[in-house]
């Protein structure tokens, strides 16, 4: 009787386990249990031994394969996500344009080229707002020094597009510092537009100009302790901007998440008015 007890537990047992969906994890972790949603970027699943439980939700991209209890799987190693079916909720209301803007880019690479617009009215200082007209003055030759450095430096660097940037449109960077806000650590606010220019255009005056076509835009900031770093960190911003959008990185899971607010669809007003070379 013993023994037909525990071959009839042994059944059940087996049972249980194979009814059971197994998500194996790109490390080689195994997880088991219902699998109750596969969304664009999670696989959601409830744990086997709480089926009652709450819903737990994994990183699609870190799963390999799920083995599902009728003996089908999914391997997701090689799987791609479609960018246009990207849902606006995962990163924001943005996503669906970015995505048509970074497919278009990606497609073209075009070269990026930077323009430093200067705001005549920007304010300088870091425990305190600047008024002294000399000290302005060497704040923002020392923020344009080192601007145009680290544009030098990082130009090679980030720029995935062809050498010869005659050879057809160019995407254009126009960073418009605004102003600061003095603290320990001060924030530089600063916005940077990017758009197109025709092949042959050599310069442009602005975002109003009538041969820059609008793309997109960011509002953002840079904290440091001085005007250098703070051009090394927001040049650098730039560059990486247009790596992660043709490079497709910007779709991992909270990527520009404490940016999508400062996202700009429409041609904004200007800011700079100072046209720096």
């Amino acid at each position: 009787m013993k023994k037909l007890i525990f071959f009839l537990l042994s059944v059940a047992l087996s049972n249980l386990i194979s009814a059971q969906d197994i998500i194996i994890k790109k490390n080689g972790d195994e997880l088991s249990g219902k699998v109750q949603e596969i969304t664009l970027t999670e696989v959601k699943y409830k744990k086997a031994d709480n089926p009652d439980g709450p819903v737990i939700s994994i990183l699609k991209g870190d799963v390999f394969m799920i083995k599902y209890e009728n003996g089908t799987k999914d391997v997701f190693e090689k799987e791609e996500i479609e960018e246009e079916k990207l849902e606006n909720s995962y990163t924001g209301g943005y996503i669906s344009e970015l995505t048509k803007i970074a497919n278009t880019l990606k497609k073209a690479n075009y070269p990026l080229n930077l323009v430093l617009i200067m705001n005549e009215k920007i304010t300088y200082g870091r425990d305190e707002i600047i008024t002294n007209p000399n000290r302005i003055k060497k704040r923002k030759e020392e923020f344009i020094d080192a601007f145009f450095k680290f544009y030098n430096k990082n130009d090679s660097k980030f720029n995935f597009g062809p050498e010869n940037s005659t050879d057809g449109p160019r995407l254009i960077a126009i960073v418009e510092p605004q102003y600061t806000l003095p603290g320990y650590m001060f924030k530089f606010y600063y916005r940077v537009t990017y758009g197109l220019i025709p092949k042959g255009v050599k310069e442009i005056s602005g975002i109003n100009d009538l041969n820059f076509n609008f793309l997109f835009g960011y509002s953002l900031y840079t904290s440091d302790n001085d005007y250098y770093h703070a051009a090394a960190h927001l040049v650098g911003r730039v560059f990486s901007i247009y790596r992660d959008l043709i490079t497709g990185r910007y779709i991992k899971v909270g990527f520009f998440k404490n940016e999508e607010l400062n996202f700009i669809s429409k041609k904004p007003a200007p800011i700079g008015t100072e046209i720096i070379k």
